[in-house]
């Protein structure tokens, strides 16, 4: 078999990646394989050699590093204090008291990160030897950075909680609270080093364009002022009602406040009279429901202001005044003076019960909710010459609906006691309102879909001969073998305009899991498996395939005859926009995310008392844990779970799992011990 190990790349594990894929080359040729070792940020050798021998010299292709300079070191301190007061005042009046705190929260973060030119030697067929290609490996160069950021908080409570005769019950309280969050980082970057003698920013080069320096700043802060109330008459009929008076710093004065009122209501209907000859069935029966508005402050900070940026001197936009170049400044982000609470209003309805004297239980709750003044902005053209960017402003509409579904069973028998627990989430949205351009295509305007769905072509097959590619519409450049999409608009050309949105994305509608427990004498067993279902995920291979998005190096393995019938679209080289593109995001390219996994397993085991007593030991337990031990999928080639990835359009470009670390199996032995 021929097979390719990819290693590499710019990142600090480069030095592993080829360590590891060295021995995963060496056990795979040791079985017969021919096996080539590519650096995945070098690749292989010029665009236009000739690779139909690759696999041939398979020992001598692969890419020789001789070794892996430069340092990276990073040093994280966190200080974290939290004194806490509370005084009952039953002198006053009995169930009344007073509690307070102060949280104090500092993190710090230095590095330093050395880079060093390294050696890399590739193999050269023309002339049987192997090139130093050193010179591509960039030079000595140094970044430091320092931040620091703290918070404080102040929290005082009065509160309140008696029972009084009747079976009335009232647990109360208000409160204050404020908090501040500031932040403070420098960074600083010089290359073109004579040098790793003296690695120190001062050392570097001083030219303009070998040096960089940047630092920031950022505060926030917020008061709130809030208080609730429980009332309860006999434990079967309960009320709550809470309110808050929240105050942020996000936002302009006259806009900075907001009143959050929420409550609920439960009624234990099997306390009742009339409930009594269910009793030996039903155990417990609930109604519940509740009703509440939520206040949203978690969002860019200062877009009531005007923002401002530097042009650099270097940059071709930099601003002339006579002979001379200055840096120049200009306003990047249009101050809008009225945003201000995105708001969310919630209610859901349910019940919560149990039967067979409380071995079996069922919880269910049905939820909705809509946000609204979501900050968006809008979809308007401003002439370039104002100078303008359309600020955020108070207008998007969202709406939630989902229900919760919770089963349990718990029983013994002797020493031996067990318990299982189900759980199961549906949930959906929809955008109710986005300001969308009138040139925005019905089939892919977000309003009435989901908001994290997906556009991209819809993709209709493989081209399998010439004539098929000249009678469709196509793709310039496009051959057999490449993916027939979809003219959506009719227009007879394909564009971005022929492009779809789908209601499905990498975030799943449904979420559950399944929790199995047991105990036996000292023993104790806990597994969890965890799923989702009806999600999708993009892996089309793109940009991990090389070291820039939109000149993505492809190897072309077969002609494109070949790939006319084959399973998979013809692979290619990408020089311009205009070619056939094959990665690109299509529905080719979607894969059901669903799947179950076994998230956790752990046995323990407690030792006696008798034997840890005599040692001063309270309680001590020995346990081995594993997780993700298995998952069951349809992708196969990365975690499911991972998410997407976005552009800065907001356009789903590939899964999280293609880039991202894979999903790690762990097994840890450990004990606890307590004295």
């Amino acid at each position: 078999m021929n097979i390719v190990v990819l290693a590499g790349g710019l990142s600090t594990e480069r030095d592993v990646s080829f360590k590891t894929g060295d021995m995963v080359t060496k056990a795979l040729r040791k079985n017969g394989h021919q096996v080539i070792l590519l650096d995945v940020f070098m690749g292989y050798g010029e665009e236009e050699q000739d690779i139909t021998g690759i696999f041939e010299h398979s020992e001598e292709a692969s890419v020789k590093v001789t070794d892996i300079p430069g340092t990276n070191k990073t040093t994280y301190s966190t200080l974290n204090l939290k004194p806490r007061l509370r005084v009952d005042l039953d002198v006053i009046t009995k169930g009344l008291y007073v509690e307070g705190y102060a949280a104090l929260d500092f993190h710090f973060n230095d590095g330093k990160q050395i880079n060093n030119p390294y050696d890399v030697y590739q193999y050269d067929a023309a002339t049987d030897s192997y090139i130093n290609r050193r010179d591509a490996t960039g030079s000595i160069s140094v970044n430091q950075w320092f931040n620091k950021d703290k918070t404080i908080t102040l929290n005082a409570r009065l509160g309140y909680s008696h029972d009084f005769k009747g079976g009335h019950h009232v647990d109360a309280f208000i409160a204050y609270e404020q908090s501040k969050y500031d932040y403070t980082g420098i960074s600083a970057y010089r290359t073109n080093y004579l040098s790793t003698t003296i690695p120190e920013i001062f050392a570097g080069s001083d030219v303009a364009k070998d040096k960089d320096n940047s630092g920031s700043s950022n505060v926030t802060a917020r008061q709130n002022y809030f208080g609730r109330i429980n009332y309860a008459y006999k434990d079967k009929y309960l009320t709550e009602f809470t309110m808050r008076y929240d105050g942020s710093m996000n936002f302009a004065p006259g806009h900075r406040w907001g009143v959050f009122p929420a409550f609920s209501l439960g009624w234990v209907m099997s306390e009742e009279e009339f409930f009594q000859p269910l009793k030996n069935v039903v155990s417990f029966f609930k109604v519940k429901g509740s009703w509440g508005m939520m206040g949203n402050d978690n969002v860019t900070a200062y877009q009531y202001m005007s923002q401002y940026k530097f042009i650099d001197l270097n940059n071709t936009s930099s601003m002339c005044f006579g002979d001379e170049v200055v840096k120049a400044i200009y306003e990047s982000r249009t101050a809008n003076p009225l945003i201000t609470w995105e708001k969310a209003k919630t209610w859901n309805l349910g019940f919560s019960s149990q039967f067979l004297d409380g071995k079996f239980g069922l919880d269910f709750d049905y939820f909705q909710s809509r946000r609204n003044d979501i900050l968006i902005t809008r979809n308007a053209s401003i002439p370039t010459y104002s100078g303008l960017v359309l600020p955020a402003e108070n207008l998007g509409k969202v709406k939630n609906h989902g229900l919760e579904l919770i089963a349990t069973y718990r029983d013994h028998s002797g020493d031996f006691s067990w318990g299982i627990t189900g759980n199961f989430t549906y949930a959906n949205n929809k955008v109710v309102y986005e300001d969308e351009a009138a040139s925005t295509p019905e089939w892919q305007r977000r309003t009435g879909h989901p908001i994290d769905g997906m556009v991209l072509y819809k993709a209709l097959g493989i081209y399998q001969t010439q004539e098929q590619v000249d009678n469709t519409p196509h793709i310039a450049g496009a051959k057999p073998g490449d993916l027939i999409y979809q003219d959506t608009n009719g227009d007879g050309n394909i564009t971005w305009d022929d492009a779809i949105r789908l209601d499905k994305s990498a975030t799943p509608k449904i979420i559950f899991g399944l929790t199995l427990n047991g105990a036996w004498k000292g023993w104790d067993l806990n597994v969890f498996f965890q799923g989702q279902a009806d999600a999708e995920q993009l892996v089309q291979p793109t940009m991990n395939m090389a070291t820039d998005f939109y000149e993505g190096r492809w190897i072309e393995t077969n002609t494109a005859e070949q790939n006319a019938t084959a399973k998979w679209p013809r692979a290619f080289i990408k020089q311009t926009y205009g070619d056939a593109w094959n990665g690109v995001a299509s529905t080719w390219w979607l894969r059901d995310a669903s799947f179950v996994r076994l998230k956790s397993i752990e046995l323990g085991y407690t030792l006696p008392k008798m034997w840890t007593k005599s040692i001063g030991i309270e309680n001590a337990r020995i346990y081995v844990n594993g997780n993700n031990l298995f998952t069951i999928d349809g992708m196969k080639i990365c975690d499911p779970e991972a998410g997407m990835f976005k552009n800065t359009d907001g356009y789903v470009v590939e899964s999280g799992g293609v880039r991202g670390y894979p999903l790690q199996r762990m097994i840890t032995v450990g004990a606890n011990v307590t004295f």
